[in-house]
């Protein structure tokens, strides 16, 4: 299960993974209804009302934007509270645009929001608002998780610092969708 804050560009990413890794993995991705603030993407995970099976996992898909880490502190604690289901946060700094830049390149050391679209717009129309689905495949998408990792490695969050988190997401589906 998996709340994101973004209305298309999330969404349409995920479907496209969903459809990369088509085999052994469902994506239940919660529509974003009721606004965009960490806490609120955290109601819509709290108050999905489907029964949880094990191996099942919740995540929260989050950007930085112009939310401060007193915002976060919700969504923090839900992460750390014991639970036999998975919780998960995936946090781009500055925005989720990042993460598609990751499938072409090495990510840069800093990156504002505008330079983040302005970047990925070397490699996307309209600086990524919409997935062109042959750009983004298995092999970009392992391209993605390795230039990811160098910025933002296993286990932290990107508050104070350019990067993205979101590559721990994917490994987790692209490696349960191997047969």
């Amino acid at each position: 299960m998996i709340s994101c804050e973004g209305t298309v560009t999330e969404r349409e990413y995920l479907d496209r993974l969903q459809a990369v890794c088509w085999y052994g993995v469902t994506l239940d991705i919660l529509s974003n209804q009721g606004g965009t603030s960490p806490v609120q993407v955290l109601e819509r995970i709290r108050n999905y009302g489907k029964t949880l099976s094990p191996g099942d996992e919740l995540w929260c898909v989050v950007d930085k934007d112009q939310w401060t880490s007193e915002q976060f502190e919700e969504l923090l604690r839900w992460k750390a509270e014991p639970s036999p289901i998975y919780r998960g946060i995936a946090l781009s700094n500055p925005k989720f645009e990042l993460w598609l830049l990751a499938h072409f390149r090495d990510l840069p050391a800093t990156c504002g929001p505008s330079e983040c679209e302005r970047l990925l717009a070397e490699f996307l129309p309209d600086g990524g608002k919409h997935i062109v689905p042959a750009a983004f495949n298995r092999e970009s998408m392992e391209a993605a998780v390795a230039h990811a990792t160098t910025t933002c490695p296993c286990g932290s969050l990107p508050f104070d610092f350019t990067g993205t988190n979101v590559w721990e997401l994917v490994r987790r589906i692209l490696d349960s969708s191997q047969i």
